[in-house]
């Protein structure tokens, strides 16, 4: 079933009936399927080679090789590029880059000019950095089919735990911040201070440690002059009280004046009272609105 345009490429979520354990040539076959469906914008093929592929390689008991890394890599990216998951896909082809930096896309997959292809080139293979971690127990670890204790940073890989009999107990697609597979680490070998949840920079500096949750994080010290703030706020409180004051006498005066003369000494005590009160809000308002800006330009705290 051929569908045009391929940026209508859904990822499938349905998991292939098959079994484990897979073979090295089952994963090659995967790729080899999933890229010429691509090429000749079969949809439904191409998504039932990528769901199989994907599925073989937690499968995996053989030791990866870097190119056949390589190759899982630039599929995954075309999948989570046209599903829509651009970061990931950024990853992955940057991981097949670092694998194979003279690949060239060939234009009857990925033509110049397209995203996909741009994702890919813009990454310099020249600038590798990777994070430490912890050796196993027994057996050894491979990052892309390459045997060591070095995690690529920054871009994806394939992580596999090989028992004392060089067989992957575990293999596992893991993005730039997905934490490491739980395996049985040698003791005493992570450094003090280290939160090895990703690894840990090679040249002895710690990662930052997972991010807690709000309630726990230390409260933020105040950047403002608490006395000139809390000045502010009584002195606003006040200005509000004899402005509500003065509103009260000025209705009182109108409500009542036409019972006695307005140049009585009565009318004249109300007149005077409610001048005094708005007045005096507008003193209090002008001395609240002087202290806050104190408070958050003058520093210092007690």
């Amino acid at each position: 079933m051929r569908l045009l345009p391929v940026l209508l490429l859904l990822v499938s979520t349905s998991a292939p009936a098959q079994e484990c354990p897979a073979k090295l040539i089952d994963i090659e076959r995967q790729v080899g399927a999933a890229t010429s469906a691509f090429a000749g914008l079969d949809v439904d093929a191409f998504l039932e080679a990528m769901d199989a592929l994907n599925f073989d390689l937690t499968c995996l008991e053989e030791p990866l090789s870097p190119q056949t890394a390589a190759h899982i890599h630039r599929a995954n990216g075309i999948r989570l590029f046209v599903g829509g998951e651009q970061q990931n896909a950024a990853e992955s082809l940057a991981a097949a880059r670092h694998l194979e930096p003279d690949y060239v896309f060939p234009e009857s997959l990925v033509p110049t000019g397209h995203p996909i292809r741009q994702l890919h080139d813009e990454v310099d293979p020249t600038q590798e950095h990777s994070l430490s971690v912890p050796p196993p127990r027994v057996g050894h670890l491979a990052f892309d089919g390459i045997r060591g204790v070095q995690r690529p940073a920054g871009r994806a890989t394939i992580f596999q735990n090989f028992d004392g009999e060089g067989t992957s107990v575990n293999t596992t697609y893991l993005f730039a911040k997905t934490p490491l597979p739980a395996y049985s680490a040698a003791e005493n070998f992570v450094p003090e201070g280290v939160h090895p949840e990703l690894g840990w920079d090679p040249d002895g500096q710690p990662l930052p440690p997972p991010v807690k949750p709000e309630k726990n994080r230390p409260k933020k010290e105040a950047n403002y002059n608490k006395p000139l703030f809390f000045g502010m706020i009584g002195g606003g409180v006040l200005a509000v009280g004899l402005y509500g004051g003065a509103v009260a006498s000025e209705a009182h005066f109108k409500s009542t004046s036409w019972a006695f003369d307005p140049y009585s000494d009565e009318a004249a005590g109300l007149r005077s009272r409610t001048n005094t009160l708005f007045v005096g809000s507008m003193v209090m308002g002008g001395l609240a609105a002087g202290a806050g800006v104190g408070a958050f330009t003058i520093q210092g705290q007690f």
